[in-house]
C-alpha cells in the first residue's frame, strides 16, 4: 500500500502526457543503459585501489569457448595461472581482469605473448581478501563517458517531454 501512495503523485503528473513512442523508447533505452554501465563501473571501480605486488606467470594456455561470436567464429578464453606474494603468504590467481577475458584467436595469441610462463608481472589484489587478484586493471573512463552521454541524452529527452 505504501508503494502505491509513493507513486500516486508521479502517476498523476504523467496522466496528461501523450508521449510519442520514439521518445518513450529513448527514455527507456537511456535508463537501461545508465543502469547497465553504472553496474559495470561500480564493479570495476574498487579494483582501481587494490594493492599491487609482483608475481610470476606459472601457466598460460588458450581454451576454446563454447560460445561463438556473432559472425560464427570461434571464441577463445585465455587461461593464465600466476603466483604472487602478500606478506609471507604465496598465493595463486587465475583472473586476468575484473571482466571475463574472451575474444578472437589473434587477441588470445597476443595475450599469450604478454603472459608467457616465467614472466614477472604486476598483480593487483584486494587487501581485505588477498585471494582475490587480477593482472590487469581496466580503465573505467570509457564506461564513465558512456554513462555521461546517456545521462545527457536522458536529460535532453526528459526536457523535451516535460518542459516543452
Amino acid at each position: 500500500m505504501k508503494t502505491i501512495l509513493l507513486f500516486d503523485p508521479l502517476l498523476a503528473m504523467l496522466e496528461g502526457f501523450q508521449l510519442p513512442r520514439l521518445e518513450w523508447l529513448a527514455v527507456c533505452l537511456s535508463v537501461v543503459g545508465l543502469v547497465h554501465y553504472g553496474r559495470v563501473v561500480w564493479r570495476k571501480l574498487p579494483v582501481r585501489w587494490w594493492s599491487r605486488t609482483r608475481g610470476r606467470i606459472l601457466k598460460a594456455d588458450l581454451r576454446k569457448s563454447q560460445r561463438r561470436q556473432t559472425d560464427g567464429s570461434i571464441v577463445y578464453e585465455p587461461v593464465i595461472q600466476y603466483a604472487y606474494e602478500v606478506g609471507e603468504r604465496v598465493l595463486e590467481g587465475r583472473r586476468i581482469s575484473a571482466e571475463q577475458s574472451i575474444g578472437a584467436l589473434t587477441c588470445g595469441l597476443k595475450m599469450m605473448k604478454t603472459y608467457r610462463p616465467g614472466t614477472e608481472v604486476s598483480v593487483f589484489y584486494d587487501p581485505a581478501r588477498p585471494n582475490e587478484a587480477v593482472l590487469h586493471v581496466e580503465s573505467v573512463r570509457v564506461q564513465a563517458l558512456k554513462m555521461a552521454l546517456l545521462g545527457v541524452l536522458l536529460c535532453w529527452v526528459a526536457g523535451r517531454l516535460f518542459w516543452s
